[in-house]
């Protein structure tokens, strides 16, 4: 109990020195954002907010891949991180708002080709974990571990309600010493982690040896309906397990208006205890900033008024400050590049303005008001991703209004993306591959498009539109109306030779990412194939 004191009391004095309009950032794992993703095998790291400021780095990789993609269909502001596995598994981000010196460190474990994503959000109490274990820290009985929370937080909330309901028994201990400080013990029987992870074990195994025999398109067109009856309860019975191992490894802890912490105790062992603290971190509001934070609440000023030059130099006045922390510099320059890239965009935007106004003022063509106009919205949207304001909105809503009764034509080529030990490569065009229109409210779900069966279930449920399919040469000419275009694409293979599976795009992600001239976008698609035959 010293030892929780002496923490308690270090824990308490330790002050975020932040300037006065700062708010302290926290994470938490939000795994109802994970989704899977063609990234050539690259690990995905999707850190959602309500905030679109955020500036992000990468501290243990060197040719990271930092996209913002604006506010998505949840709401949130999204920014996808994707990392090289060959880098590393486990990328390090820090995290913090435009012109903030407080942050936040994300160590994350990624899996090839798939997000997994983190809700950062500002919290008005911050509270901080500490690990009080001491290397003799042990208990008696072999069959059982136990967790010990200390606290001087009133309504700190411990929730273990999976753990309870298995047969762990909670115990709550006041301090004699210190009558303020409540502990609470949580023996946990080691017999019902280790069952809990067998049966998840057993039961992902079991579906995907059932779902392993979908991987061949001709053998799949042969399955009965029973089949898939069996494989959804196979996938029901997985999810199941699953969700009870996690509820059963981790711990939460929060309070009112706390950011929410995580103990995992998947890895405990006979005999084992863990000891832990949780204490209130203050954020000290100063009057009296330090020279490198005044540069920054400047430079973060005058990125939002749009004064992109001034705003790079008064973030370089911040990296070249005497008091400029050395493990701050990276946000600073993220900041710096960030200011490159919007003014290099709002010249793009500049100049096709100028022609949009030059065609209409000398009676220029359809054509030419269109391109120049579709020109200008391309780059303001891009603007509006690092830099969302209603100067940017405004524009693109009456530049819209100018072209939104002429279609919107997009040139689709697909082709194979093999994989051997050296890595990814192109292959042969693919014709035989529908395009679906999917205008549902909900990201749909891998599960509920990969097979045959799922996949003609989800588009008759949302009366979803096929728009066409790839010819010979892998090329599909489509035509949207600009007006109510859909929330997103199927891709989906139909010719018996294939071997690449059904997947989705968001269309704004087509939108984002497709090129060419401005009457006619191209988008290329690459279908992922292990192995040719």
């Amino acid at each position: 109990m010293k030892r929780i004191l002496t923490t308690w009391l270090l824990l308490t004095v330790t002050a975020v020195v932040a300037l006065a309009q700062s708010q302290y950032i926290s994470y938490e794992r939000y795994e109802a954002g994970d989704r899977e993703a063609s990234m050539d095998g690259a690990g995905g790291v999707l850190i959602l907010s309500q905030h679109s400021d955020l500036a992000i780095t990468v501290v243990n990789a060197n040719l990271p891949s930092i996209l913002n993609k604006g506010q998505g269909a949840s709401g949130f502001y999204e920014y996808e991180v994707r990392v090289d596995p060959k880098e590393t598994r486990n990328p390090k981000l820090e995290v913090n708002r435009r012109g903030d010196v407080n942050r936040v460190s994300i160590t994350a474990s990624t899996r090839p080709n798939a997000f997994r994503a983190y809700l950062v959000k500002e919290v008005a109490k911050p509270i901080h974990l500490e690990d009080q274990t001491a290397p003799n820290d042990a208990i008696l009985d072999s069959t059982l571990a136990e967790v010990v929370i200390s606290s001087a937080i009133s309504d700190l909330q411990v929730n273990c309600e999976a753990l309870k309901a298995r047969g762990a028994e909670v115990k709550t201990l006041t301090n004699t010493s210190d009558r303020s400080i409540t502990s609470k013990s949580i023996i946990i029987p080691i017999r019902i982690l280790r069952e809990a992870q067998q049966n998840a074990e057993r039961a992902t195994e079991a579906y995907n040896e059932k779902n392993r025999l979908l991987e061949d398109p001709k053998a799949a067109k042969k399955l009965k309906d029973s089949f898939y009856d069996e494989l959804d309860a196979l996938e029901s019975k997985m999810n199941e397990a699953q969700t009870e191992y996690n509820s059963l490894t981790n711990i939460s802890i929060s309070a009112a208006g706390t950011n929410v912490l995580s103990i995992y105790v998947g890895d405990l062992k006979p005999r084992s205890k863990k000891v832990y603290g949780v204490a209130v971190l203050k954020v000290v509001e100063e009057k009296h900033v330090s020279v490198c934070s005044g540069f920054l609440a400047e430079g973060a000023r005058l990125f939002a008024t749009r004064e992109y030059a001034n705003a790079k130099k008064a973030f370089g006045s911040a990296l070249k400050a005497k008091d400029c922390p050395a493990d701050l510099k990276r946000s600073i320059n993220t900041n710096i590049n960030q200011c490159d890239t919007c003014a290099l965009y709002e010249r793009y935007a500049m100049a096709a303005l100028t022609k949009l106004k030059e065609v209409r003022d000398n009676g220029g063509t359809q054509e030419e008001v269109v391109r120049y106009a579709s020109a200008a919205i391309e780059f303001l949207e891009k603007l509006t991703l690092v830099n969302p304001c209603e100067f940017y909105s405004d524009r693109i809503v009456r530049l819209n209004k100018i072209i939104e009764d002429q279609p919107l034509n997009i040139k689709f080529t697909f082709v194979e993306w093999l994989s051997n030990a050296t890595g990814y490569y192109e292959g042969d065009r693919l014709d035989g591959i529908e395009v679906w229109a999917y205008s549902g409210d909900e990201l749909p779900k891998p599960a509920d498009y990969r097979s045959e069966k799922r996949f003609a279930n989800l588009m008759t449920r949302n009366k979803c539109q096929r728009l066409g399919t790839s010819e010979e040469g892998g090329i599909l000419d489509l035509t949207f109306d600009r007006k109510s275009l859909p929330t997103g694409l199927f891709i989906h293979p139909v010719s018996e030779n294939l071997r690449v599976k059904t997947s989705y795009i968001d269309m704004r992600e087509v939108m984002q990412n497709s090129d060419g001239d401005y009457q006619k976008r191209q988008y290329r698609t690459k279908m992922y194939r292990e192995n040719k035959k």
